[in-house]
């Protein structure tokens, strides 16, 4: 089904480009092709419709911006996927979001779906004992943000995660000693 929304989206942006105005290219658009690339277990092809999405944005095309929904649909599918990196691709996302925010772009506002995923994502991971270590730092780094933030409220999602991520990545390095 991903590779078919993809192959749709490829055919919409061809015949927007040779002048038809009726093709609807949007967020919207973006955002369900990148949903189905995030369930069809393809982190990275969702990823890259996301930086697709903000060179159109950046160069004038204001129906395609990107946002925080289609972040977190990128962070949850890096959180999902079986890529040994998991945490790390998260995060970099969650970074850019933060500085977009800090240079004034309130459209890429982490929430608490946000946290809740790269917390997840640290949560997911596997590996040797350096990965997991690094995945932990990550998932409890997101956690503090949440502590932190005035904005953000943690649920019960964000404490299962964490919960997790200590049980996953913690508990297995104490047993190996």
């Amino acid at each position: 089904a991903s590779d078919r929304a993809l192959e749709l989206l490829h055919k919409i942006k061809d015949q927007y480009a040779l002048g038809a105005d009726d093709m609807c290219l949007n967020t919207f658009t973006y955002t369900s092709v990148i949903n189905a690339l995030a369930k069809s277990g393809k982190p990275a092809a969702a990823e890259q419709l996301l930086y697709d999405m903000e060179l159109m944005f950046n160069n004038g095309n204001d129906e395609v911006q990107p946002n925080t929904i289609v972040f977190n649909s990128c962070i949850d599918a890096w959180a999902k996927s079986g890529f040994l990196f998991k945490a790390n691709k998260a995060n970099s996302l969650l970074t850019r979001m933060e500085e977009a925010v800090s240079g004034g772009n309130t459209s890429y506002k982490p929430n608490i779906i946000t946290y809740n995923a790269v917390i997840s994502a640290g949560a997911n991971s596997f590996g040797n004992a350096n990965i997991k270590g690094k995945a932990f730092k990550i998932a409890l780094d997101a956690y503090k943000k949440v502590q932190l933030s005035q904005d953000v409220q943690p649920n019960t999602y964000t404490y299962a995660f964490l919960f997790k991520a200590i049980r996953k990545l913690i508990d297995s390095q104490h047993r190996q000693h």
